[in-house]
């Protein structure tokens, strides 16, 4: 019997997990795994986990990381050490370029996801997934960043590749108008 999702001591790390993708993504993992929630504004994750929290979910930990930092992200990591087993890793957190110069989108979007990949690489166990989304912006080929190789099929892994598809939200509209511009 597979139990991977089922334990409470099996983690759902989720970056960015006060935006409206994270925050969706951690309900939705939250009904089977005990959560982690990351993002930069102490603040907003410390609402996000009261909140969570007053609807029943089990969070193990709220953590301030910036993932565009390699000390952020190994905080994140350690924060995770002593929680319970890595189920998934949501990566959720992420710049277009309405919101930020191109250096900081390659910064969060390409090095953080690497920084990400590499540091929970470890704690990974069979049956352990990552999942990272971006902007439109962040064109990346799953499995060629961080270590500079994707994880075998003896190793646990099932690497798959998909085309995303565009999810119609404001900050989307915004990014299909371009900089400077608006939808109407």
């Amino acid at each position: 019997m597979d139990l991977t999702g089922t334990s409470p001591k099996t983690l759902a790390v989720i970056t960015g997990a006060y935006g409206g993708t994270g925050r969706a993504v951690a309900r939705r993992l939250g009904a089977r795994y005990r959560l982690v929630l990351s993002g930069r504004d102490a603040q907003r994750v410390a609402r996000l986990r009261e909140s969570l929290e007053e609807e029943g979910y089990d969070v193990a930990a709220a953590v301030t990381a910036d993932i565009a930092s390699r000390r952020g992200v190994e905080q994140l990591a350690a924060a995770t050490a002593g929680a319970g087993v890595l189920g998934t890793l949501v990566h959720t957190a992420g710049l277009s370029p309405v919101q930020a110069p191109w250096e900081t989108v390659v910064a969060v979007n390409l090095t953080g996801t690497a920084l990400l990949l590499d540091a929970f690489g470890p704690r990974a166990v069979s049956g352990s997934v990552a999942v990272c989304l971006g902007s439109s912006a962040a064109q990346s080929r799953p499995g060629c960043i961080g270590s500079g190789r994707a994880p075998s099929r003896d190793e646990g892994a099932s690497p798959g590749r998909g085309r995303p598809a565009q999810i119609r939200t404001p900050r989307a509209d915004k990014e299909g108008a371009g900089p400077g511009r608006s939808v109407e």
